[in-house]
C-alpha cells in the first residue's frame, strides 16, 4: 500500500526522516515493514508499507473494550515494538489505536506505525498538536504554545497505558492529565499518591495486580514512570475482576468521546436508581415489619393456628370466640392509633 502525505501538511526534510526511522524499524516483528519506494508527486510525498488487513485498532475495539486476552496479545507485542525503538534512543510521541494496525483478527499479530513525530530521546522538541489530549502525558499537557522540551521515552510509557486501558474498557481514563480541570484524574492522583485509599469508580473493574501496573505507568512524575517492557510482568496475573460486571453495547465501534458522555450519563442515572431502590426497600421493610408485628399481636393468645393444608387458617375452638373477639378489636384500635 503507498502512504501518501500531502506536501502542504509536512515539509521533504521531516518526510525523509520518518521515511528513514520507518526503514531502519521494519525488521522487528511489530512495526509496520517499509519499502524501498518512495516519491514526489506535484502534492503529495509519498512511500510504499506493509498493508493492513484488519485497520488499525479504533476500527475493532468496541464501547465496552475486547477481551482480556486479546488486550494482553496487544499489550504483549507493542511494548515489544516500542521497547526496541527505545534501545535504540527513539521515542514514538504520537502513541494512539490509529497507530497500532490489526493483521489477524484474533490480534495475534499487530504492528506500530506512524513514525512522523518520532524522535531522539534527549533532543529538545515542540508539543505535538496531533495527539488526541487525553494521550498526552501531564508534563507535555503543561506545556505552553511555542515552548520547548526534552523529549523523554517516558511519554510513550504514559501513551502505552492509555491505549491499554482504551482496549480494556472502550474508553479513555479521564479527557485530559489535569488535577485541576479533570475530576476523574484528580481522584486517581490521590489514589495513585497513596492519599485516600478509596480506588477511582473507573479502575475498579480491574484486579489489584493491574491496578499496581496503572499506578507506576501514570506516574505523575515522568522520572519514577514506570518502563514500557515493565507489563511482562503483569502477564500471568488476571486483570479484570469476574465480580464486576460490565454492560454490553450493540454498537461494535464507538468513539472515546461518545463513550465518555454514555458513561457520564449511565453513571447519574445509576446513581438515581440506586437511592429509589433504596427508599423502595426501606418501606418495603417497614412494611414488612409491621405486618409481622400485628400478626404476631393476633396469634399470642393462640386464638389463630395453621391448618393442615398450607396457607389457611381455622379457629382453635368455641370456647375462645370471646378472647379472638377482644384480641381482633385490640388490634384494630392499635392500627387506628398508631397507623392514620
Amino acid at each position: 500500500v503507498l502512504k501518501a502525505i500531502h506536501t502542504e501538511l509536512t515539509s521533504l526534510k521531516e518526510f525523509v526522516r520518518e521515511f528513514h526511522y520507518n526503514y531502519q524499524l521494519s525488521h522487528h516483528p511489530n512495526i509496520l515493514s517499509c519499502y524501498q519506494v518512495k516519491f514526489q508527486t506535484k502534492e503529495y510525498y509519498v512511500y510504499a508499507q506493509e498493508h493492513a488487513p484488519f485497520g488499525d485498532l479504533a476500527a475493532n475495539v468496541g464501547a465496552s473494550g475486547l477481551p482480556e486476552s486479546s488486550c494482553k496479545k496487544i499489550a504483549e507485542q507493542l511494548s515489544s515494538a516500542l521497547g526496541f525503538m527505545h534501545l535504540k534512543g527513539l521515542v514514538h510521541r504520537d502513541l494512539k489505536l490509529e497507530n497500532v494496525l490489526v493483521f489477524t483478527p484474533d490480534f495475534s499479530r499487530i504492528k506500530l506505525c506512524d513514525f512522523g513525530t518520532t524522535t531522539r530521546e534527549g533532543v529538545l522538541v515542540s508539543k505535538n498538536n496531533k495527539t488526541w489530549t487525553a494521550f498526552l502525558p501531564p508534563e507535555v499537557l503543561e506545556v505552553v504554545k511555542n515552548e520547548r522540551f526534552i523529549c523523554k521515552a517516558s511519554s510513550d510509557s504514559w501513551q502505552f497505558g492509555i491505549v491499554l486501558y482504551v482496549c480494556l474498557t472502550g474508553a479513555t481514563p479521564w479527557k485530559s492529565a489535569d488535577w485541576v480541570r479533570d475530576a476523574k484524574y484528580a481522584a486517581f492522583m490521590k489514589y495513585q499518591k497513596r492519599e485516600t485509599t478509596k480506588i477511582p469508580d473507573n479502575f475498579r473493574r480491574f484486579t489489584p495486580r493491574l491496578l499496581r501496573a496503572f499506578r507506576r505507568i501514570f506516574d505523575h512524575r515522568d522520572e519514577d514512570r514506570a518502563k514500557v517492557t515493565d507489563i511482562m510482568k503483569y502477564m500471568k496475573n488476571r486483570w479484570m475482576d469476574g465480580k464486576i460486571t460490565v454492560s454490553k453495547s450493540a454498537s461494535n465501534i464507538a468513539s472515546v468521546g461518545q463513550q465518555q458522555q454514555y458513561q457520564q450519563q449511565h453513571h447519574q442515572h445509576t446513581n438515581s436508581d440506586q437511592d429509589s431502590v433504596k427508599y423502595i426497600n426501606h418501606r418495603e421493610s417497614r412494611n414488612s415489619f409491621d405486618g409481622k408485628l400485628r400478626a404476631r399481636r393476633m396469634t399470642s393468645v393462640g386464638a389463630l393456628t395453621p391448618d393442615s393444608v398450607p396457607g389457611s387458617m381455622n379457629l382453635a375452638g368455641a370456647d375462645h370466640q370471646d378472647a379472638i373477639r377482644s384480641k381482633v378489636w385490640d388490634c384494630c384500635m392499635f392500627n387506628v392509633l398508631h397507623y392514620p
